[in-house]
């Protein structure tokens, strides 16, 4: 039996796939979480949902060096390097290997929780993905939040690129090609590249949720819709917004 697209993707490439997702990029997403929607991460604990390598919750730490943060992730080599890290860093950092369906996380311990740069959709049955919206609602403690940041379906249809070509900073000639499976509401990407003379294919599989969706989602896990935005700037989130990132409370 195959095993799940992102059981495979999250490996060792996956860094340098990705490197132009940097801890500038990190500090954008806080700032947003401090400045715009005036969350204070140094009250009680962060769950960084889906953590990576930890750079938002390093980012975090740094601009609250009093927060307490635990990081979940289910890519052990993700995790490994989020240790390294951290300690490279100094950074009291928690982290913990979990799938998000199922969080080893008693109830009501954390004030915040983060689930950011589309760490979300990844099943492929859509009740699958609401067990991560009712364990966030189960971890959460009254007053607490839940920030999610996902695609924005209406943007990403009329601005999917079927095809882009880049060079990673390694020097790794990659080719990205994608798709939207209307069917299944999904979008498909798959990444080319070749590595130490091979020849390698990776495949990522995201479903899309409309903003109804999503408050459908957080309304059965006990979850309150509180502000929608469509960028990390804090403009509203429109059917133009790049992003679509939602912020629920629990009373």
């Amino acid at each position: 039996m195959d095993m799940p697209w992102y059981q495979i993707a999250f490996g060792p490439h996956y860094s340098d796939l990705y490197a132009h997702r940097d801890r500038q990029d990190a500090r954008r997403a806080l700032c947003f979480v401090d400045d715009v929607l005036g969350l204070d991460p140094t009250e009680g604990r962060v769950l960084d949902l889906c953590c990576g390598e930890g750079r938002h919750s390093l980012e975090l730490l740094e601009r609250n060096p009093r927060a307490r943060v635990t990081g979940i992730d289910l890519s052990e080599h993700l995790l490994d390097r989020a240790l390294r890290n951290s300690r490279t860093e100094g950074r009291a950092l928690s982290l913990v290997r979990a799938d998000m369906r199922t969080l080893p996380i008693l109830d009501g311990v954390f004030t915040l929780v983060l689930n950011l740069f589309t760490s979300f959709g990844y099943f492929r049955e859509p009740r699958e993905n609401r067990k991560t919206f009712l364990e966030v609602g189960r971890v959460l403690r009254p007053g607490g939040a839940f920030v999610f940041d996902h695609i924005n379906p209406a943007w990403l249809r009329n601005n999917l690129k079927p095809e882009t070509a880049r060079t990673t900073p390694s020097g790794i000639q990659v080719r990205e090609s994608r798709w939207i499976d209307e069917e299944n509401r999904r979008v498909e990407k798959r990444i080319e590249f070749e590595s130490d003379g091979c020849r390698e294919s990776l495949l990522e599989s995201v479903r899309l949720y409309e903003p109804e969706e999503v408050l459908e989602m957080g309304k059965d896990a006990g979850l309150d819709p509180l502000d929608r935005r469509g960028d990390f700037d804090g403009r509203a989130l429109t059917a133009e917004s790049p992003r679509a990132i939602y912020v629920f409370g629990k009373n």
